[in-house]
């Protein structure tokens, strides 16, 4: 036998600003902070991943993460690769659990999700994402439902013109860009037919679907592309949409089916009867 000293490190504690974090899958890196909660130097702070990152993700830890001193922070960035971890298509993904912890701390846990065309996220399936949102939070994007609402809902029992909201109209007092924004579309729509919600389509959107109440009609654009209604064409469309990103890649679900699904967007030349519709087909 023979004598040996052992060094033993105080326990500190982890903290991190967000729980969740959503990425776009080849798309802008994001980051998490990491904050000594603790009395003592958090040494040498890692990450796993359960289950494992998809093929082309990788994390970055800052060098200040080697030894963190009491109330500081720093940087665990997520590099996302081509491959989603939320695979396009299948309704109920598993989110990756990120751990994160140092020698002589706790662990704390994110859920991270890894995103793509297609993939469902927040009650729905992924057809546009917006990248330039702060690296410090998630993506953002707009999704469509799991499923119809309607099989056979009217766009309004009583036509009437409800304004500023044709293919041609342009944001501003009291009008949208009617073409693009469906959220405003829907608000205008609304308010001029009123609280029967359930009796047309803009009105199912005020129901609660999947936990989420944020839930519009989508403009023309947003459904697909025809240059009648000024959305462009199959090789170029005015901007994301549902036809694009979703049936032509065949992640759409039960919506494929060769439907007509009403559009907010009023028809210019004929504002009372017309609105445009899309058929959503391969």
């Amino acid at each position: 036998t023979e004598n040996a000293s052992i060094t033993i490190e105080p326990e500190t504690t982890l903290s991190t600003n967000i729980s969740s974090l959503a990425l776009r899958s080849s798309g802008v890196s994001r980051k998490i902070t990491v904050t000594n909660t603790g009395a003592a130097n958090a040494t040498n702070i890692a990450v796993s991943a359960s289950p494992a990152w998809p093929t082309g993700t990788s994390v970055t830890i800052a060098p200040a993460c080697s030894t963190l001193a009491p109330l500081a922070s720093c940087d665990v960035t997520i590099n996302p690769g081509a491959t989603p971890s939320a695979t396009p298509g299948v309704t109920n993904p598993t989110p990756i659990t990120m751990s994160i912890h140092a020698e002589n701390s706790d662990t704390v846990t994110a859920s991270i999700h890894i995103l793509a065309y297609g993939s469902v996220y927040q009650s729905g399936y992924i057809f546009s994402f917006d990248d330039s949102t702060p690296i410090t939070g998630s993506v953002g994007g707009v999704v469509a439902s799991l499923s119809d609402q309607s099989t056979g809902i009217v766009f309004d029992a009583a036509p009437r013109v409800v304004g500023g909201i044709n293919e041609a109209s342009v944001a501003g007092a009291g009008s949208c860009d009617g073409k693009s924004d469906g959220l405003c579309n829907t608000a205008r729509i609304i308010a001029a037919i009123g609280v029967a919600y359930n009796t047309y389509a803009a009105g199912l959107c005020k129901a609660t679907i999947g936990g989420y109440s944020d839930w519009y009609l989508p403009a023309i654009c947003e459904l697909g592309y025809t240059t009648a209604s000024n959305c462009g064409t199959v090789g170029s469309p005015f901007m994301q949409n549902i036809q694009s990103n979703l049936v032509n890649n065949g992640n759409i679900g039960s919506l494929a089916n060769n439907n007509y699904y009403w559009s907010s967007t009023e028809y210019a030349p004929n504002q009372q009867n017309g609105v445009w519709v899309s058929n959503f087909s391969t």
